[in-house]
């Protein structure tokens, strides 16, 4: 997974990118110098697909990088295939801002960029028509909600390190190395106990609760797992979890 990044890394070196004709030389080189400033320092992680995440509540003050330059991977799931969509994102003054790149069709493409501020539900974006806006959306959700699960306290994060054997392999060729990159297990044990939390409501009837986070002490917050909860005895709610990602 962090392969990619080393290999969009390659490819720029290369020139071997593309951007939308929209976009002036001026712009282009820009995000470049952007790109390449920051790529080499950031530490890598496995975000999954996007269209797993809807209906899930992003808790904005969770949305903090965890490192001060992060490459945060999506896969999109589409009919004609998986499309890798790579955020490289930093923060600025308060703000979580990246580029976004995407490969496919086996060639990396820059997107756009993006500036996210906290308590805002709005994104400033640049680099895209307005035609593409939901989607930039929707992948800009996909970061904030993946950050928001990693900062929760039961979610640690799991290091994936490249072979050895392909490392050197890679320095003998006088190639730069492989980045690790990390992926969120959570800790089951921790998520189901937080969900017995407080609360003296009769049960509702069972119905499917999707994985979210919870605070249980102020600035603290569980990753709670889905689950089904409820009393079966009293019916069955069948919830249709459909939508954009939203604050």
């Amino acid at each position: 997974m962090g392969n990619h990044l080393r290999e969009l890394m390659e490819c720029i070196d290369q020139m071997d990118v593309t951007a939308s004709a929209s976009l002036t030389d001026q712009y282009v080189d820009a995000a470049l110098s952007w790109f390449r400033l920051r790529a080499s320092e950031a530490m890598c992680f496995e975000a999954g697909d996007p269209n797993d995440q809807a209906g899930m509540k992003i808790i904005g003050e969770l949305v903090r990088l965890p490192y001060p330059t992060c490459w945060i991977e999506l896969h999109r799931r589409l009919d004609e295939g998986t499309i890798i969509v790579g955020g490289l994102l930093i923060e600025r003054d308060g703000a979580l801002e990246g580029q976004v790149w995407t490969k496919s069709d086996g060639r990396w493409g820059y997107t756009m960029f993006f500036r996210s501020v906290a308590g805002e539900n709005q994104s400033k974006i640049s680099g895209i028509n307005q035609a593409d806006a939901e989607i930039a959306a929707t992948i800009i959700g996909s970061f904030r909600l993946f950050l928001s699960a990693l900062n929760c306290t039961n979610v640690r994060r799991v290091e994936h390190a490249p072979d050895a054997k392909l490392q050197k392999a890679r320095a003998k060729r006088g190639k730069q190395p492989l980045f690790s990159y990390w992926t969120l297990e959570l800790d089951l044990s921790r998520a189901e106990s937080s969900e017995s939390l407080g609360g003296t409501h009769a049960s509702p009837r069972l119905h499917l609760r999707r994985g979210h986070p919870r605070q249980y002490a102020p600035g603290k917050w569980t990753w709670v797992q889905p689950c089904a909860v409820g009393n079966k005895h009293l019916g069955l709610i069948h919830k249709d979890y459909k939508g954009p990602i939203n604050d």
